[in-house]
């Protein structure tokens, strides 16, 4: 008895990929829009965040938006970050929110997210500080699906 193959859909893969790469530097405020004919299914956000010397608090947060631009979802990471800090940071779901090392390491929980064309995801200091200096790398690991 010879077993069946699962049909793949055309354009479509369940392999997870890197969906965003973003390492511009000099700003503290990343938007990604799902490009049309794509949905993309969230599954971790990962990036850097490095701030100036400029005095203030900064505070991490991820926002989810439709494509008419109504806010869906925001997960903030609570963790306020002082002026000259660094920080890797990872929102993911099921992830704990916490800050592992002092100021080393934040983690977020994030919502399961499957995203249509035309959605967006962004990545910002929610204080802007010094948005046009501080730097704010981010990656978005996923599964792309065209329709």
């Amino acid at each position: 008895m010879t077993a069946k193959k699962k049909p793949r859909r055309t354009g479509s893969s369940d392999r997870p990929t890197v969906l965003v790469n973003d390492s511009t530097l000099n700003s503290s405020n990343k938007i990604f829009t799902v490009p049309a004919g794509e949905d993309w299914e969230i599954l971790s956000v990962f990036g850097y965040f490095a701030t100036t010397a400029t005095v203030g608090n900064r505070l991490l947060s991820i926002h989810v938006f439709n494509a008419s631009g109504a806010l869906l979802a925001a997960v903030g990471g609570g963790i306020y970050m002082a002026a000259s800090g660094t920080a890797n940071f990872t929102a993911a779901p099921g992830m704990s929110h916490n800050n592992h090392d002092g100021g080393g390491g934040i983690t977020m929980p994030l919502p399961a997210l499957v995203l249509p064309s035309g959605y967006s995801i962004r990545v910002l200091d929610v204080k802007a500080i010094d948005p046009a200096a501080d730097d704010l790398t981010v990656r978005i690991l996923g599964v792309q699906r065209t329709r």
